[in-house]
């Protein structure tokens, strides 16, 4: 039997079958280990099998507008960092959406409700979604975003240019996609853009360009450059970086890895790209940025293996950060991200953060551990003291199976 095979039969197996806690992360450590010996692992799309309890929530209708104001939960304080849950959104619950922030505001767009779990517990493939919202922390509230001219899509990449937010890319049934619109919070109102070149995954936003990475098939270009204030696209020639799972921005320089644990650096503004040796060939890991300076969160293919480690690229090579015996965690969940200078992210044991003056803080209480969940990411305020988390899939503990959410939270940085 292929490993391909193998791999989509453990991972509808991990779906399907209601199970314990520690066996379904057994069967998708062994569906992870095999992606990546194939070179095609999406290490932010991988489903978290831990149980959680507290923010998870089935599908569920859109709220009336007389809920959207319900104010946010009072903080729970965690270690160095506190935890208040968002009100309810007027939203369904879904997964791979995108999302970012607007300053202090929140954006999430389309993404995909899952039209299961069935009986035996199997999640459907997802119904791709077309409504957005704002959450804005000034009035507690949510604001409902108008209709978008692009089409219902998962997997959209979003990015906020101090102007406008840039919704890219995607997918529908499958298809990879390469329309992209932007949305003018002042105005309230959305523009068709020129579609991109290359059918974007992810995206960063440097200086006034925004590069751009994804491939519509094989052979096909992976990067571009985007100009807001023109509307152009221009790709960037390169084929070092195969099927792209991370992004991140460091100085002038936007670093972009692949699931062969290739890393290529593009400079933002000759658009010169080189290729890099990745933090190492026996690490799964994603990239993560603080502005100035890139880093690599690792984990070892082998979950007996000692804990993952932190790296800073210096420009040509990757150093551990203090030392590689710094407990960070499995880091299997949402994207990471840095707020200011800390590291948020998430493992097994809920949400955590890093920062070079002091150990990482990670608690397994209730609210805490409920920020488990896979296809979404945390993304950072422009004030630097604040993250996002909301949607995407969370384990339900009774039924041994994920779902989507329509939950999310803030963590407040000290």
């Amino acid at each position: 039997m292929k490993s391909e095979e193998l791999t989509r039969i453990l991972d509808d197996y991990a779906h399907r079958v209601e199970a314990s806690p520690a066996a379904l992360q057994e069967t998708l450590d062994r569906s992870r280990q095999l992606r990546q010996r194939r070179g095609w692992l999406r290490a932010a799309a991988v489903v978290a099998g831990v149980a959680v309890v507290g923010l998870t929530a089935t599908m569920a209708n859109r709220l009336s507008s007389s809920e959207l104001s319900t104010p946010a939960s009072a903080p729970d304080r965690v270690g160095s960092f506190a935890i208040e849950v968002l009100p309810p959104a007027p939203l369904g619950a879904r997964s791979n959406h995108a999302q970012t922030t607007l300053g202090e505001r929140l954006f999430v767009w389309g993404g995909e409700a899952p039209s299961g779990p069935d009986d035996a517990g199997a999640m459907s493939a997802g119904e791709p979604l077309d409504d957005g919202a704002i959450f804005n922390p000034a009035t507690g509230g949510w604001h409902e975003l108008p209709a978008s001219p692009l089409s219902a899509r998962s997997h959209a990449v979003a990015a906020w240019t101090g102007e406008q937010v840039l919704v890219m890319g995607g997918r529908a049934d499958g298809t990879p996609l390469t329309d992209t619109a932007a949305y003018d919070p002042s105005t309230d109102g959305w523009t068709r853009l020129s579609a991109a070149p290359i059918c974007p995954q992810l995206a960063a936003v440097i200086a006034d360009v925004v590069i751009a990475a994804g491939a519509c098939g094989p052979e096909q270009p992976q990067l571009a450059a985007y100009a807001p204030r023109s509307d152009r696209w221009t790709v960037i020639e390169s084929r070092a970086v195969g099927d792209p799972t991370s992004i991140a921005v460091a100085g002038s320089s936007v670093l972009v890895g692949d699931v062969n644990g290739r890393v290529v650096v593009v400079d933002a503004q000759s658009l010169d790209v080189r290729e890099v040796s990745g933090p190492s060939h026996e690490l799964e890991f994603t990239l993560v940025g603080d502005g100035t300076q890139a880093y690599a969160l690792s984990t070892p293919l082998d979950s007996g293996a000692a804990e993952p480690i932190l790296s800073r690229f210096d420009g040509a090579t990757w150093h551990a950060v203090v030392d590689q015996t710094r407990e960070v965690g499995s880091t299997t969940g949402p994207r990471p991200t840095f707020v200011g200078s800390t590291l948020v992210y998430a493992t097994d044991r809920g949400a955590c953060v890093w920062s070079a003056q002091e150990t990482s803080d990670c608690t397994s209480d209730d609210l805490n551990a409920s920020l488990v969940r896979s296809n979404t990411q945390f993304v950072a305020t422009e004030s630097g003291t604040r993250a996002y988390l909301w949607g995407g899939l969370t384990f339900e503990s009774g039924g041994g199976y994920a779902l989507a959410s329509r939950t999310g939270a803030v963590l407040q940085i000290d």
